[in-house]
């Protein structure tokens, strides 16, 4: 049976609701139910869910919702949560974690080395890895790249860049130990987060290596984990007891979030919505739509211009593989500047400047006083659009763009 999964693209955004969606549709759906499952949802503990979305949908509110929980049991949706019914399951042991990357194809993981695998929306399901190691307790299928999945075990990871043909033993984790979520990069199938006791850490290399990304989190174990879809490098991360933080770095700061709700009332899953509005968490009464993303925050990383609309980063790979990502110091409301490597050495100019009594647009200009390569992302957190220009190793560049972002007069 063919198991690669199709090219995908912004459609994937809308299983991120999947998490939060369970917590509510649940027990809402119960009286509508068929008998059995009716009988099943007030009995099972079910431990995820995501939806089987078609890329082509690419709509949030779409979609079979499928879900796994203990005993092996799989349950599907096509009405958003008001009937269910029973998949075909091969397994009695407990599924930890279910992931889609189309309409079609998915994954599910669990006890016992456990990884089953459907390619019919999750009707029926096959057992697809080798039981040579512990229960898998985290999946993650790569946005990017839906041929790539990761799986964890207690503390070590496996990649598959197949489909779930074959996995490859990756990196043994012990500081991570034990392993409770892989999560993969909206944009880069190579960059992971790893999250257990030891906290959050961060692979650039497909898991080859870990990088401890927590600075700025409390202590306590993290309910939830999801990088933005409309945001490169931004994550959101729930703290139990704390709240709710972001990152504009890829995990290597975080800052909490303020609001009117109490820290410790978050309960775990978040989701993301297309776009600049739309942000969910589970709290103790619910599901809790918060008011938009959090506008642009000036970092140590993240330059904010035009009165914090524009949110800038960049991230640079030097000639001996090594990378990071670019320091920011303003100049001026719509200018500023990045070094790499060391303070006093600056190495990227950038401005955005607002043309639209001109042609409508938001302008973007840069110019580079370095040839390693480099990712420049401005994104404009009222509308979410992104823009991002990639410089090859080796080269000079200066450019501007008059067209960067559409806008109203």
């Amino acid at each position: 049976m063919q198991r690669h999964a199709k090219e995908i693209g912004a459609g994937w955004r809308g299983r991120l609701l999947s998490a939060v969606v369970v917590v509510c549709v649940l027990a809402a759906s119960a009286s509508a139910a068929a008998p059995d499952a009716n009988a099943i949802l007030h009995k099972l503990l079910l431990l995820d869910a995501a939806r089987a979305t078609d890329a082509r949908e690419n709509a949030s509110q779409r979609g079979r919702i499928v879900t796994v929980g203990e005993y092996g049991y799989i349950l599907y949706s096509d009405d958003n949560g008001r009937a269910w019914d029973i998949a075909e399951s091969p397994t009695h042991v407990t599924l930890t974690a279910v992931r889609f990357a189309d309409a079609q194809h998915g994954w599910a993981v669990g006890h016992d080395a456990i990884i089953l695998y459907t390619a019919d929306g999750g009707e029926t399901w096959e057992d697809v890895f080798p039981r040579d190691f512990r229960p898998v307790l985290a999946l993650a299928v790569s946005p990017a790249e839906p041929s790539r999945l990761y799986a964890a075990t207690e503390s070590r990871l496996f990649v598959s860049h197949d489909g779930g043909d074959s996995f490859e033993p990756g990196l043994p984790a012990p500081a991570v130990s034990p392993i409770s979520m892989v999560i993969s990069d909206p944009f880069d199938a190579d960059r992971i987060w790893m999250t257990g006791d030891g906290g959050v850490f961060r692979s650039d290399g497909g898991g080859r290596h870990l990088v401890h990304s927590a600075a700025g989190l409390p202590p306590g174990p993290l309910l939830s984990l999801l990088p933005d879809p409309a945001a490169p490098g931004t994550l959101y991360t729930v703290v139990r007891d704390h709240g709710l933080y972001i990152s504009s770095d890829f995990g290597a700061t975080w800052r909490p979030v303020g609001g009117d709700v109490p820290p410790s009332r978050f309960t775990g899953p978040l989701a993301a919505g297309i776009g600049a509005t739309g942000l969910w968490a589970a709290t103790e009464s619910g599901v809790l739509a918060l008011e938009g993303r959090p506008s642009c925050e000036a970092s140590d990383t993240t330059l904010c211009l035009l009165h914090g609309r524009f949110q800038v980063n960049v991230a640079w790979r030097d000639y001996q593989g090594g990378d990071g990502v670019g320091h920011a110091v303003p100049l001026t409301r719509d200018t500023g500047t990045f070094w790499f490597f060391d303070a006093d050495n600056l190495e990227l100019m950038v401005k955005v400047l607002d043309g639209r009594t001109v042609n409508s647009h938001f302008w973007v200009f840069y110019g580079s006083l370095s040839n390693v390569a480099f990712t420049l992302r401005v994104l404009d957190t009222a509308t979410g659009r992104l823009w991002v220009r990639e410089n090859p190793a080796g080269k000079f560049a200066s450019l501007g763009d008059v067209m960067a972002f559409p806008g109203r007069p």
